[in-house]
């Protein structure tokens, strides 16, 4: 039972970080459900009230066919009848038509040819043109309404019907959700036209920074290899016996040589998995690490400042990694330290840990640089954005893309302050989940 309740548990847990990593529950998505509940309830709120509004109508009109019908039934005659259509329908603001059997108008209060055409009232003396127009506005009001019928209970005026219609108002009041979704489409038109660009100005931004970032990762080990060939031929063209090389010297050639090609193969191996699905296998996180610390500690002397680096590595579970990419993180925030640290002591902390309920291996970079603005922090990780005279703002760009589109984890800052440090952590799941890549 134990059992059966720990693995109801995992699969739970499992299908959150599952839901987590395909940002499912991003802010822009539930911001995007709860405008559509709001819609649907704001559309079925105003269709509840205009059929609220539409009831009370009829029933308004129903009242008033019955009055005239009972002054009818008690008073006779053309002009008494013009006088019970006066006094019953002096205080209606809807339209209002009265039809005999031959359809018609014989009264009518407050008809207007369109929705925002003047309003009509019957007065003696009426050109043949207004009758017209008057019968086919009672045409179109009898499409949306049913006429109700004014029983007199006499053969005089039977036939008689009371069309009607809604007010101005309520005719207004039905066209505002439509007004005002279309004023929310060409919102979200120029939203959508505004982060377009914006994401076309970043993607072009990407290029220009891959462009650039490619030149600057080729250009040491090019410039190495031409200068060990400027020196072996300015050996070769030399007259001096003195000047020949031993087989010590050749042989350290041929070494720095041959880690400046090596660098060259990685470089190019970075730079070819980028936009493509790269491959993984399990590696210790703390070996990836450690070579990426080896690498710097030879040239942490050739700085004006002195750089301690601390580590502090725990045991960890082998992680679903690639090599090349995560090493090359791990340079970028080594290198993004090293830049920010002005002071003449500086130090690097590194802290490799494992949170088991988590199911998380957890790697924390911090320094004692200059740190960031608590307004920039947002924009570390855009294209573009750097903090450095020469820099191209790219490092972290790729840094996150790797972690959390290449291995399912996440990169943030933790902690930062100005003129006194930054923290980076990095997140790598033991079990990622919705990744996709080989795991050898």
């Amino acid at each position: 039972m134990i059992h059966g309740i720990r693995k109801m548990y995992q699969n739970r847990r499992q299908i959150l970080e599952m839901i987590l990593r395909k940002k499912l529950l991003s802010v822009r998505n539930m911001l995007l459900v709860i405008g559509l509940l709001w819609l649907i309830f704001y559309l079925c709120f105003f269709n509840a009230l205009i059929l609220d509004l539409n009831v009370q109508n009829r029933h308004l009109a129903q009242s008033r066919g019955e009055l005239i019908a009972e002054k009818i039934s008690l008073e006779d005659g053309q002009d008494n009848l013009l006088k019970i259509f006066d006094q019953v329908l002096a205080n209606s603001t809807t339209p209002v038509i009265i039809i005999d059997s031959k359809g018609m108008p014989l009264y009518w209060k407050n008809v207007a040819a369109s929705l925002f055409g003047p309003e009509i009232s019957y007065t003696q003396g009426q050109p043949p043109e207004e009758l017209r127009t008057i019968s086919r506005a009672a045409s179109r009001l009898k499409k949306y309404n049913n006429p109700i019928l004014i029983d007199t209970g006499t053969s005089s005026y039977a036939g008689i019907e009371l069309v009607y219609g809604n007010s101005s108002f309520v005719q207004l009041l039905m066209w505002l959700p439509i007004i005002e979704m279309i004023l929310v489409a060409l919102i979200l038109s120029m939203i959508f036209i505004s982060y377009k660009s914006k994401r076309i100005t970043e993607r072009s931004n990407l290029w220009v920074g891959l462009a650039k970032e490619t030149a600057h990762q080729l250009g040491t080990p090019i410039s190495s290899l031409m200068g060990w060939a400027e020196y072996l031929r300015a050996v070769c063209e030399s007259n001096d016996s003195d000047a020949s090389l031993d087989l010590q010297q050749i042989s350290r050639v041929c070494t720095d040589m041959e880690y400046d090609l090596k660098r060259l193969r990685k470089v190019a191996a970075r730079f070819s998995q980028i936009g493509s699905v790269p491959d993984r296998t399990m590696c210790d996180l703390r070996e990836i690490l450690k070579d990426t610390v080896d690498y710097f500690r030879i040239r942490l002397p050739l700085h004006s400042r002195k750089i301690n680096v601390v580590s502090d590595y725990q045991k960890v579970p082998p992680v679903a990694l690639n090599r090349e990419l995560i090493g090359w993180v791990f340079e970028n925030l080594f290198k993004n330290s090293i830049d920010a640290i002005k002071k003449t002591e500086g130090t690097i902390e590194l802290t490799v840990s494992y949170l088991e309920r988590e199911q998380i291996v957890r790697f924390t970079q911090k320094d004692n640089g200059t740190g960031v603005a608590r307004e920039r922090l947002k924009k570390v990780f855009s294209p573009g954005f750097t903090t450095k005279k020469r820099g191209w703002g790219l490092g972290l760009t790729l840094a996150k893309r790797i972690v959390e589109d290449y291995h399912g984890g996440s990169i943030y800052i933790s902690w930062s302050q100005r003129d006194k440090g930054t923290e980076f952590t990095i997140d790598l799941p033991v079990r990622p989940v919705g990744v996709s890549g080989n795991i050898k």
